[in-house]
């Protein structure tokens, strides 16, 4: 479940694609994402602040829609602390010359010229600037478990103290 779909909601339309959860706070309901604060869904976000995101394990047939508001975070210390983190290849995503979604004339990484993935972290601090956390929190989960002898599903919901609310729907 490391990569789910996140959808947003923007001019008037759906738009989803795959990220990778960084980090699940069960303390504070709190999903955390890396994202290019020049991407496409950053602006989405800040027209309309409200996400879904869907999980899906395979293994043991299990789909979570969790559904809540997301906070954009940039530059700060935490922010830091996930970048020193980082390798190379990890920081190639965040340092394009363009923003993502950027159209070109001819196949591109968009990076800068000589880019390498082992250039030391040093080299590459110029692309933190682009560097951003998206941090979902989850206000509703719609958990459906798919078995043979037959599929369950509830709904999750947090209330005002923290609580959750759980209501069986049908599968």
């Amino acid at each position: 479940m490391r990569t789910p779909v996140m959808a947003t909601y923007a001019e008037e339309a759906p738009f989803a694609r795959t990220v990778v959860l960084r980090e699940a706070d069960t303390q504070s309901y709190e999903l955390l994402f890396f994202t290019d604060i020049r991407s496409h869904k950053v602006g989405q976000l800040r027209e309309q602040s409200q996400v879904a995101s869907l999980y899906w394990d395979p293994g043991k047939k299990i789909q979570i829609r969790c559904r809540g508001k997301v906070a954009l975070e940039q530059g700060t210390e935490r922010c830091q602390e996930f970048w020193s983190r980082l390798n190379g290849a990890g920081r190639r995503t965040y340092a394009t010359v363009q923003e993502p979604g950027s159209k070109v004339t001819e196949y591109t990484t968009g990076l800068p010229e000589g880019w390498s993935d082992d250039w030391p972290p040093e080299n590459t601090d110029f692309a933190f600037t682009n560097f951003a956390l998206l941090i979902q929190e989850v206000t509703e989960m719609d958990v459906l478990h798919l078995e043979q002898e037959g599929h369950q599903r509830a709904l999750f919901a947090r209330q005002q103290d923290d609580s959750w609310d759980m209501t069986w729907l049908i599968p």
